[in-house]
């Protein structure tokens, strides 16, 4: 049998389920799969039969288990071993303190800690793009005091200060030399646990067979580039701690996508980089708030919304055509999003599901998505973010050849007791967007409307990796 050894250094904690178990880090079960993955697309080990399915080519089925008969699952067997000095993080979207009610952090922390069989000790990490935690920790109004917290439902990450030692086994020698070649590439392209397009679960190759004359991060991401796994890398120069590296992301991504309300005000990129085309195309949430407003005024009314504002573009009636589509989706798709209301118990939902789900015909239904991995990732090495660009999927746009893909909207609220369920609009997404020439077009200024002398990538702080 032969052996290939090589040693990860862990950069961000990976939120990993097994959190409270003694030793837990990255999971061969998780690993392998995704190895496999890449190793079959980059050595085009497999092709399309008569039938449609996918199955290895002739001269590589003796590296797949069974010859690939009944599953693709390469011939190799990966080992991990545990983790010796974990450090534990509470990953959180809003940070705890408060100069109002200083005792919040100590507060929960002992909460949490009087209420876990296994006792570990941890750091918070906050904010972070990771919003399942915050729900399960509920406060006495307004006090720093614990009124309960879903202890056995919060999600816990991990990071492993010491390096950790792994290794590839197998029957067959080309293999094993493939996996060599390329595994430094396939760590720089994964990440690991959950929400890990958002930095969590970062690692990278510090040896193999305990050589650590590697190639470099930049050479590595024109690799992917070069064999089409991403479109475009781009790198952050800063050094940043690990609190601020997610904060930054945080930061990042909101104005990339939705825009930023809290903290200062700024127009999302996305929301301008297609309002200023000719014609212009406007997004959902417009498409919403109109019909909201002409259809259901007393649910408009609650919304936590400056009418007289000047970044209010809804009252205008400069667009006869309909211009709107479901712009966000473009960068991930999500189950719904949610309006401010200036009373914090009223609760405005939208829901979003693709028409084709909602089809009572079931072919229809198998060609329905639910879920759609945003097209950029944030790779954390070494302290510095590097953002990589996946091409778009046409069958996001597409449901097939000829039929564009819907997405139905349903308003979803709870206004002063009264609960509403109703159907809204049904849009489409844009044929044409590169989420590259997006990062490289020019930035908006929020305020102003005009472009600004820099690129959405510059402005963010990231500088495209050419050769």
């Amino acid at each position: 049998m032969y052996k290939l050894e090589f040693t990860l250094k862990q950069h961000t904690p990976i939120i990993h389920f097994q959190h409270d178990q003694e030793g837990a880090t990255l999971r061969a079960t998780e690993l392998k799969p995704k190895l496999d993955r890449f190793l079959i697309e980059k050595f085009k080990l497999t092709e399309i039969d008569s039938n449609q399915k996918e199955v290895p080519k002739g001269e590589f089925k003796h590296y797949f288990i069974n010859g690939g008969k009944q599953h693709l699952a390469l011939d190799y067997k990966v080992r991990i071993e545990p983790n010796k000095s974990s450090t534990y993080y509470l990953p959180l979207a809003n940070s705890l303190y408060s100069k109002k009610y200083p005792n919040k952090e100590a507060n929960v922390k002992n909460y949490i800690q009087s209420h876990i069989i296994h006792k570990f000790d941890f750091q918070y990490l906050a904010p972070t793009p990771f919003f399942s935690n915050s729900d399960k920790i509920k406060f006495s109004q307004q006090s720093d005091q614990v009124e309960n917290i879903n202890v056995k439902e919060l999600e816990f990450a991990t990071l492993e200060k010491s390096e950790i030692q792994c290794s590839v086994q197998s029957y067959q020698l080309t293999l094993i030399e493939k996996i060599s070649e390329s595994i430094q590439t396939f760590f720089v392209l994964q990440n690991f646990g959950k929400r890990q397009n958002k930095g969590f679960g970062s690692y990278s190759i510090l040896k193999i067979n305990n050589r650590n004359t590697l190639k470099s991060i930049n050479e590595l991401i024109l690799e992917l580039y070069k064999d089409t796994f991403i479109v475009a890398g781009y790198k952050n120069e800063n050094k940043l701690e690990l609190n601020k590296i997610f904060e930054n992301i945080d930061e990042v991504w909101k104005i990339l996508k939705s825009g930023k309300n809290h903290n200062g005000y700024e127009k999302s990129d996305l929301f301008n980089y297609f309002y200023t085309k000719s014609p212009k195309v406007r997004w959902e949430k417009r498409a919403i708030k109109k019909q909201i407003k002409e259809t259901y005024p007393d649910v408009f009314s609650a919304l936590k919304y400056d009418q007289n504002s000047p970044e209010n573009r809804i009252l205008t009636v400069e667009d006869k055509e309909n211009t709107h589509f479901y712009l966000r989706g473009l960068l991930g798709l999500a189950e719904y999003f949610e309006f401010g209301t200036k009373n914090s118990k009223d609760k405005v939902l939208v829901k979003i599901s693709d028409a084709l789900s909602d089809s009572e015909n079931a072919m229809n239904e198998e060609m329905a998505i639910d879920r759609f991995k945003a097209p950029i990732t944030f790779k954390i090495i070494e302290n510095s973010i590097y953002l990589l660009v996946f091409k778009i999927p046409n069958d996001l746009v597409f449901s097939d050849v000829k039929q564009k893909r819907k997405f139905n909207f349903k308003l979803k609220s709870m206004i002063n007791n009264r609960e509403l369920n109703e159907s809204l609009e049904s849009l489409e997404m844009p044929e044409y967007f590169k989420v590259s020439e997006f990062l490289d077009s020019m930035k908006i200024e929020t305020n102003t409307g005009n472009a600004t002398s820099e690129s959405v990538a510059k402005y963010h702080g990231f500088t495209k990796i050419t050769p």
